[in-house]
Formats: C-alpha cells, sequence, structure tokens
C-alpha cells in the first residue's frame, strides 16, 4: 500500500497531524508520502490511498483548498478527510461537503471524515497545558486514523442541511478576506525584512519592492504571516485584536506534563473534556493492524 497525504496548513496544525499519520503509517510498513498543497501541480498515480487535510475556515475548507483539489482531478481512488480546528462544534459538521462532492464526482471512494482538534492561531492562544494535553490526546486519535484508513473501514458521513446551509452563508468570509487583505500592514520599524513571509505565503500574495511590503487580494486569512513573523510586525487589518503570534512547540509539548491553572477560558476548554476523555484513553491494536501493508 502507498499512501498520498495532500495537506493545506497556514501554521502547521495539519501539517503535524499528517507528518504523526505518516509515522504511524510508517510503523505499518505503508509508504506515505506529503505533499503541501501549494506545492502540487500534478500527482503520479500510483497511490492507493489519499488523504485531504485542512484548517476549517469559518464552518467551511479554505477557497485555497477546494480549488486545488479541483484542478488535481484526482480519480478512482479511495480517500479519507482530516478537518482541524480549535472548536468542536457541530456547525463544524458540513465543512468538507464540496470536497466530498467534488471527489465523489471523479468516481473516488470515500472512507472516513475525522475532525482533529489543535490549538488556536488565532483569536487567542491556547494555554500550554491544554494545547500539551490535546498532543498526547491526539496520538491516540491519530493511532485509530491510521487503523481504520490502512484497512479501509467505511464511515457513512451525513451532511446535515442546517449545517450546509450554514457553512454557504459564512463562506461571506472568503469576502471578508478579499477586503481584509487592504488593511494589512508591516510595522517596519520592527520589520527585520527576513522576507519570512514573502517566501512561505501559500498564495504568493505577499511582495516586497522599492522598501515597502504590498498585500494583494489573494488573501485566504491562514494567518502563517503573521503567526510566524519573528519580530511580531505585521498588522492582520480588522482582525488585529485577534492576533496570536509566535509558534506553538509541539515536539516539546506533546511530551511535557504541564499542571493546568484555571482561568478565565475555563469554560470554553471545558467543551473539549468528551473529545479529550475518548482519546485519552489509549487505542488497542488489534491483529489486523498487524498485518504487513507493504
Amino acid at each position: 500500500m502507498k499512501v498520498l497525504l495532500l495537506v493545506f496548513s497556514g501554521t502547521n496544525n495539519s501539517f503535524y497531524v499528517c507528518n504523526e499519520l505518516k509515522k504511524e503509517y510508517q510503523k505499518l510498513n505503508i509508504e506515505t508520502d506529503i505533499l503541501r498543497l501549494e506545492n502540487v501541480k500534478e500527482l503520479k498515480d500510483d497511490y492507493d490511498l489519499i488523504g485531504i487535510s485542512y484548517p476549517i475556515h469559518a464552518f467551511s475548507a479554505p477557497k485555497f483548498v477546494e480549488k486545488k483539489i479541483k484542478e488535481l482531478k484526482i480519480k478512482n481512488k479511495h480517500y479519507f478527510i482530516i478537518k482541524t480546528s480549535g472548536e468542536l462544534y457541530q456547525l463544524n459538521s458540513a465543512s468538507s461537503y464540496y470536497l466530498y462532492k467534488l471527489m465523489n464526482k471523479n468516481k473516488n471512494i470515500f472512507l472516513a471524515e475525522y475532525h482533529v482538534l489543535m490549538p488556536y492561531n488565532i483569536i487567542f492562544r491556547f494555554d500550554d497545558a491544554i494545547t500539551s494535553r490535546i498532543l498526547k490526546a491526539n496520538r491516540n486519535f491519530i493511532k485509530k486514523i491510521a487503523y481504520e484508513t490502512s484497512n479501509k473501514r467505511y464511515k457513512r458521513i451525513d451532511f446535515k442541511t442546517r449545517y450546509k446551509l450554514i457553512r454557504n452563508i459564512f463562506k461571506i468570509q472568503r469576502l471578508g478576506a478579499y477586503l481584509n487583505s487592504f488593511l494589512y500592514k508591516v510595522n517596519l520599524d520592527k520589520c527585520s525584512k527576513c522576507m519570512k513571509c514573502v517566501n512561505s505565503c501559500p498564495t504568493n500574495n505577499i511582495k516586497y519592492e522599492n522598501n515597502k511590503f504590498k498585500f494583494s487580494t489573494n488573501c485566504i486569512m491562514c494567518m502563517r504571516c503573521s503567526f510566524f513573523c519573528p519580530e511580531d510586525a505585521i498588522r492582520i487589518g480588522f482582525l488585529n485584536s485577534w492576533k496570536v503570534n509566535g509558534k506553538y512547540d509541539f515536539e516539546i509539548l506533546k511530551h511535557d506534563n504541564l499542571q493546568y491553572e484555571s482561568n478565565e477560558r475555563d469554560s470554553f476548554y471545558n467543551n473539549f473534556l468528551p473529545y479529550l476523555e475518548e482519546h485519552e484513553e489509549p487505542f488497542v491494536l488489534d491483529y489486523e493492524i498487524q498485518k504487513d501493508h507493504s
């Protein structure tokens, strides 16, 4: 078996999940490649299983992801979807609806969709102790994903009409991204001219010309530029009060044993308890996953 994970990841949440999943596949002797969607022009046809991973943007898959998957014209493959977000609301239930329709139209076979909790890259920064607990729970969840997808276990999905309606209503966020792109600014007094934002923007939306940074209208609000800016020099328009700057050190946090201290976000974090309690239970492998998938 050979697996391809196609991922779009603004601030590396979805990429982290795919990389952890790749490690689990490798333990099963399953050859696995990860490709970032912004770098993919065409695909080889030698993959048995395709995973599509993205961060939820306003109850939907990013327009960029939908466009790239349409361009790639994937056909006659088994596939699954992994979506990530900083909350687990039912309102996110129809985020993959367009991808599902598109892939099935091209005679691909849907296996399952998985919603993986990861920390916010906008609104506010997650507490390190909460993030650590999420990452530890996700280790078990990702093992489960590897087991179910490698054994092609099917999970029926039901896109409820009300959630499809909400998804369509909130696609106005895409217009908001366009309008907000005119308000992005770089504080040149703080900027070190490292060009990280210019070089890493997935839509090539940022240019540096004549000692000025110019933001075009292709912003998808992935937050990569402002999140990873080493000098915290980028203003993200009308969302600036929600800006989160500085990466989470997942490799350290997933091993830490931090004690959570109660704070004003308790009621929000409490929403995660059912997810955490479910996935903190070790995933028990049965004989099927031990077979050689090479």
